[in-house]
């Protein structure tokens, strides 16, 4: 599977998403997770994004008027090399993958100490790709060339 098709699948099918989530030792900690997913009825195609950068494939049961679906899904730092391999095709979710591979920039050994400027990045970086992911979807800024 060529990486532009696994470029544009995503871009027409994927999510990009900063999680923000509770450490269940300490309550009062939290910490953000970059999640990058892909859902399809169609399990083969998932099944080839897997191969190629590991990651789950769940099911997601219908519900809400949504049909029964199959999710690919990864994190962390499968995610982030998932992005840097089809930032340079995407089109549609160019400004998330930008984001999310900023995000993950700050990541480094912080030796259980990351400084709360560090946090403070990466909390801003969630809400930008947030309120990106939360807008109406307008693709008007596309142009697609005709085929005459």
């Amino acid at each position: 599977m060529q990486i532009a098709y696994v470029s544009g699948f995503f871009d027409g099918e994927g999510s990009i998403s900063i999680l923000k989530q509770t450490d269940q030792a300490r309550p009062t900690n939290f910490y953000h997770v970059l999640k990058v997913s892909v859902a399809n009825g169609n399990r083969e195609v998932l099944n080839e994004f897997q191969a190629l950068f590991g990651g789950n494939i769940y099911t997601r049961k219908s519900h809400e008027g949504l049909s029964r679906a199959y999710v690919w899904s990864v994190a962390a730092k499968e995610a982030d090399v998932f992005l840097k391999k089809v930032r340079s095709h995407v089109m549609v979710k160019k400004t998330q993958t930008e984001i999310a591979i900023r995000f993950r920039n700050t990541f480094r050994n912080w030796w259980h100490v990351i400084p709360q400027s560090v946090l403070d990045e990466r909390e801003s970086l969630r809400k930008e790709l947030m309120k990106i992911n939360n807008r109406k979807k307008d693709t008007s800024r596309f142009s697609i060339p005709r085929v005459v």
